[in-house]
């Protein structure tokens, strides 16, 4: 018998960041800042010297996990075609990794002997990956189902090695040659206690699993490279979002053999002969041809092409500013993550607080991190499976039986089957996993066919001191945006095999399934049909994407994160290698937003036509005229209800989509909202115009398209912007004024009283948590998310019409005359052709709200129907002010700027009906927003007595006649 040991070295690089946790120092494993707020550090895991390491056992794990995975491909199978699970054992020692865990009498092997064991052949070594200095950090958070927000406590922090970091990893691996059967486990009695009589060798002896030979090393060494060559590895944690991807740092690779011969033993042998043998063998380096080896299987992906105008923010946690140190009139800007290399200047910098004010300078790619977008498929998908199965399953796996959410990990484990196989829960890792996406920010992109140079835009807003009417004090807020960055394909990949492990996994625990065998439990028909029921229930998040209605990042409810896919595709790739792409066909007049929603809604029916055949499931079109989307819904269905028990006989199909509010408008006066980035640099950057050699004169500028050339000229062409977020502001004060008017009215209180301590304003924070109930449930809070959102406004390209310089001057109070350098002009276009506003109200997420803010009263589910109305109802009020032209838009609107004359309103998939109000008249949208809460078509309440809702728990009877009388004419 003669020994043989090998030596492998693998130069890998980072690809994604890669994060591998080692233990924290200090035990509460938090940080805590001033203001209290808490941040869990997972650090990476460092030895002695305080170096970073990738632990050996953790680089073994993922390469075994996929090595067994693609075994087949890797051509170590069985003469039946199956796995050759002997020379894996042989190979890595133990027990495979479906058989981990399961005795023998599980598996039908008779007693509970001992398992056959065996060392592995092959030994992974420590990685020294980082010596230099600390690592960069990222955030991450997990977000509370019930509330839409962050959840408490779940603020996290992770040490990375950065893109680009290249390190070693070490294999040994050891083979003999020779048939010597040796018993992997001791042999056993019929008790099943140890014996040394070997004629009970096969009551519980094992002789299976041979060690391994060198044919069996040298080839699983290739199948080793071949993985790390074909990206099927990642290493360390979080790979679900798309951590820890390496790839291979050289072309050519060679491993080392030493052979061993081993001599018969012969009595008075010495340790000097064996000795003498060692130093006499010779080392070999044989170079490795890994073409030789099959390459592994491919996930199914799903590959979508996108950009986004609006801007996609994912922010890094800023640092603390003292407020007395802080500019009053302008603001550091909340900046973007970027997935910084191992060679950006930035790399090292960006969590000092000086980063903020350079980060104009950063040219390092934007980065939307893959569990960004595969939370919001998650949350999306979870959205629609709650469309499906009854309101009550909803609120008990979200809320506990006194009315306060639940933890986090409680509302995953209640998530609904589909979504848990998917995306997994505390007791399976998910199936689903998504790349970062990288977005481009120097050079220049292509649009609309021609090249434009990439730039940063710092779009400022600030909030509204209720008391004052302007703006609070240190609540100027700005992000640095890049709406023309050039963003890579999200791609979404899905492990089939694990998708089929966790639904096993699932109905084996509720005694469905009773086959210990994976490979013929996965032909089960209840496996099959839930398999294909959950990809069909991502790809309908995924055709949300397609729709344009599925945003990503933050600030979704003011507007940003508007994503617009060019292309999707999808690759089925297991043994059918079949590869679909469905490409968007814009329409004819791109500038008509109405035709951009129909070809949007075309484009997802598409592709959900294209999906269903790839699933081998029926095609959309069916005998009862379903739609695509219904009927993928209709597929849904049946296992999303047996999961309950229940049965989808008598259940409606059908998604709970929001209601959209479509107002046609246009300004006599013009809307101006300033850009102050414009302002601040007007005496450098701008030209002062001095007429007659005398008076010189500031021009404050609009601010305009985000993906506009010309932002800062006077003579741009670029459309003009209405933020989403200040459309969405003016409704809210709105809201607010009626409704503590009619608070004031009623209870006889005074208006500001709430908003004020000691005689001064309370924080603006503060301000919004003391905002009318019916407010708080439409908008927001601190503790919730609102359930509104606005999208923003532009102009119609190319209509802008002639501006027009409204000049105004400051009087010096002392002197009585103009104030030297005072004279400003804003240019305003009176004429300019507006798009249509935008909003979407989700009724599910507003009688969420009411549910979360009224815990401490337990409501029952007919109060928190009718306060979801009642808001409803606060909001068309708001909006009939907006269509009688009393609700002014933008900036300068005590100056008499921003006026709105509505042309058109439309209201859809409110009470199931839609309001489109005739134009004859400027009053006739008004009057028929309040006719629609006045009327009873069809039997439908109306909305009067709305204000009731915002005295609380009061009943009505105990409210006079006069006071109902008011609410009902407000």
């Amino acid at each position: 018998m003669t020994i043989y040991r090998y030596e492998m070295t693998i130069p890998v690089k980072v690809v994604s960041a890669l994060h591998s946790g080692g233990v924290d120092k200090a035990p509460e494993r938090e940080y805590v800042d001033e203001d209290g707020r808490t941040a869990q550090p997972n650090e990476f895991v460092r030895n002695g010297l305080g170096e970073a390491v990738l632990p050996g056992r953790s680089i073994k794990g993922a390469v075994r996990a996929a090595f067994e995975e693609h075994a087949v491909a890797l051509g170590f199978a069985d003469p039946t075609g199956g796995v050759d699970e002997s020379a894996l054992k042989s190979l890595w020692g133990g027990e495979l990794r479906r058989n981990v865990g399961a005795s023998k009498q599980q598996r039908g092997l008779g007693s509970d002997a001992d398992l056959p064991l065996r060392a592995s052949a092959l030994t992974f070594h420590h990685a020294v990956v980082w010596t230099d200095g600390p690592l960069p950090h990222r955030m991450s958070t997990a977000i509370d189902r019930a509330r839409g927000s962050a959840a408490d406590g779940a603020l996290f922090s992770y040490e990375y090695l950065p893109v680009g970091t290249t390190f070693e990893i070490r294999i040994s691996a050891e083979a003999q040659d020779g048939d010597d059967a040796i018993p992997t486990t001791p042999p056993r009695d019929e008790a099943g206690a140890p014996s040394t009589d070997n004629a009970q060798s096969k009551t519980g002896g094992d002789d299976s699993v041979k060690p391994a030979a060198p044919e069996q090393v040298e080839k699983a060494l290739r199948a080793i490279v071949t993985l790390f060559k074909d990206g099927v590895i990642s290493l360390g944690g979080r790979t679900g979002s798309g951590w820890g991807r390496v790839e291979l740092a050289a072309s050519e690779l060679n491993y080392t053999k030493d052979q061993i011969p081993q001599a018969p033993r012969k009595p008075g042998g010495s340790v000097k002969s064996v000795l003498k043998r060692l130093v006499g063998a010779g080392t070999a380096k044989v170079p490795l041809r890994t073409d030789e080896a099959r390459k592994a299987s491919e996930p199914l992906a799903f590959t979508l092409e996108w950009t986004s105008p609006s801007g996609v923010f994912v922010g890094i946690p800023m640092p603390k500013v003292d407020p007395k140190k802080k500019d009053e009139k302008y603001t550091t800007p909340n900046v973007p993550v970027r997935n910084w290399h191992v060679d950006d200047g930035f790399a090292r910098t960006h969590g000092e607080d000086t980063y903020p004010d350079n980060a104009h300078a950063d040219e390092a790619a934007l980065l939307l991190p893959g569990s960004s977008v595969r939370g919001a498929l998650r949350s999306r998908c979870l959205r629609i499976a709650h469309d499906l199965v009854d309101a009550e399953d909803v609120m008990r796996a979200l809320f506990n039986e006194d009315g306060k959410s639940k933890g986090v990990h409680q509302q995953i484990a209640a998530e609904p089957n589909l979504v848990r196989y998917l995306f997994g829960s505390t007791e399976h890792r998910g199936a689903v996993r998504v790349l970062d996406c990288e977005g481009r920010v120097e050079g220049t992109t292509v649009s609309n066919g021609n090249p434009e140079e990439i730039k940063a835009l710092e779009l400022t807003r600030n909030a509204i001191d209720r008391v004052t009417g302007s703006a609070a004090h240190s609540a100027l807020f700005s992000e640095l945006l890049y709406p023309k960055a050039d963003w890579s394909p999200i791609r979404i990949e899905v492990d089939q095999r694990q998708l089929d492990r966790n639904i096993l996994l699932d109905l084996r625990g509720r005694g469905t399934i009773t086959d210990t065998d994976d490979d013929r439990a996965r032909e089960d028909p209840s496996v099959v049909t839930r398999s294909h029921a959950s990809l069909l229930l991502l790809a309908l998040a995924v055709s949300d994407l397609c729709e344009g209605t599925l945003p990503l990042g933050g600030g979704t409810g003011g507007g940003l994160g508007a994503v617009q896919v060019s292309e999707v595709a999808v690759a089925i790739p297991a043994g059918r290698n079949m590869v679909a792409k469905i490409p968007f066909t814009a329409p004819e007049d791109a500038a008509d937003i109405n035709s951009v929603r129909e070809a949007r809604e075309g484009f997802a029916q598409s592709f959900l036509h294209a999906v269903q055949p790839l699933f081998a499931l029926p095609d959309a079109p069916t005998k009862d005229g379903l739609s695509a989307e219904d009927s993928v819904l209709a597929v849904l269905l049946p296992p999303l209800c047996d999961n309950k028990g229940g049965s989808a006989n008598n259940k409606t199909v059908g998604r709970k989509r929001p209601t959209l509010v479509t107002i046609e408008w246009g300004s006599p006066t013009g809307v101006f909202v300033g850009d102050p980035r414009i302002e601040k640099d007007a005496g450098d950057a701008k030209e002062k115009i001095e007429p007659e050699g005398k008076t010189k004169k500031n021009i404050l500028l609009p601010l305009r398209s985000k993906t506009g050339i010309q932002r800062d000229s006077e003579k741009s062409k670029d459309p003009l912007l209405l933020p989403g977020t200040s459309i969405r502001g003016a409704l809210r004060s709105r809201c607010s004024r009626i409704a503590r008017t009619v608070l004031a009215a009623q209870s006889k209180g005074q208006e500001l009283a709430s908003f004020t301590k000691d005689g001064r304003p309370i924080d603006v924070h503060e301000q919004l948590a003391a905002d009318p109930n019916l407010v708080r449930y439409m908008f927001g809070t601190t503790e919730y998310k609102g359930a509104i959102s606005v999208y923003d406004c532009e102009t119609v390209p190319g209509k802008l019409g002639s501006p027009i310089e409204v000049p105004h001057i400051a009087i010096d109070r002392w002197t009585g005359g103009v104030v030297e350098g005072a004279l400003f002009c804003e240019l305003i276009y009176p004429n300019a052709q507006w798009q249509p506003i935008e909003l979407e109200i989700d009724p599910e997420r507003l009688r969420r709200n009411v549910r979360i803010d009224s815990l401490d009263t337990m409501i029952d589910d007919t109060e928190v129907r009718n306060r979801a109305r009642a808001s409803w109802c606060l909001l068309c009020l708001a909006l009939a002010e907006l269509c009688a032209g009393t609700l002014p838009l933008g900036g300068k609107t005590t100056r008499g700027l921003g006026q709105v004359e509505v042309t058109g309103i439309t209201i859809a998939r409110a009470d199931e009906t839609v309001i489109n109000p005739t134009t004859g008249a400027p009053l006739n949208d008004a009057h028929d927003i309040l006719k629609y809460l006045k009327g009873k078509p069809d039997g439908r309440a109306n909305y009067e007595g709305w204000s009731d809702q915002l005295l609380g728990n009061t009943r009505s009877d105990e409210r006079n006649s006069g006071e109902s009388a008011e609410g009902g004419r407000r």
